[in-house]
């Protein structure tokens, strides 16, 4: 629905080189669902993303990352592969910039995948102020320690 509503970010998230994938369309829980419900949501999530950026998405990362048994074939039949994350910062209590920098810092190991959070339905002001400004100590930390940033592989 995100996707829907800023299909000009979309494009412009794809323009400077950066992968999009698909994280369902209704951000809901999926370890209850049947198969009908994981492949209309997965289905319609990615037709949302084609149609704002011509690019099909190749990664499924479900919401809360509860899934069912269905999910992952769904996602075969859409060409995508189920990833998850390594690492939970927790960055959506926001416990504010510097605590979700050190918790990143601190929780990187070679190979990680950071799960942190642009937006979401459920914080209820809607403001990730927090994890963009940890992001301005987290990144240049990380290229200091010799850690590179890379897109998942396809």
């Amino acid at each position: 629905r995100h996707v829907e509503r800023w299909p000009a970010l979309v494009r412009r998230i794809v323009a400077e080189g950066h992968l999009v994938a698909n994280h369902g369309y209704a951000h809901r829980r999926l370890h209850l669902a049947g198969a009908g419900r994981a492949a209309a949501d997965l289905t319609a999530g990615t037709r949302a993303i084609v149609d704002a950026c011509g690019v099909a998405p190749r990664h499924f990362r479900a919401p809360h990352g509860f899934r069912s048994p269905f999910v992952a074939p769904a996602a075969r039949r859409l060409g995508q592969r189920c990833v998850g994350w390594s690492l939970g910062v927790w960055d959506s209590d926001r416990p504010g910039a510097d605590e979700i920098a050190r918790r990143t810092i601190d929780g990187v190991r070679q190979g990680s995948i950071v799960l942190l959070h642009d937006g979401d339905g459920y914080n209820p002001v809607g403001d990730r102020t927090q994890t963009a400004g940890a992001l301005r100590r987290i990144i240049p930390e990380l290229l200091a320690r010799g850690y590179a940033f890379e897109a998942l592989p396809v």
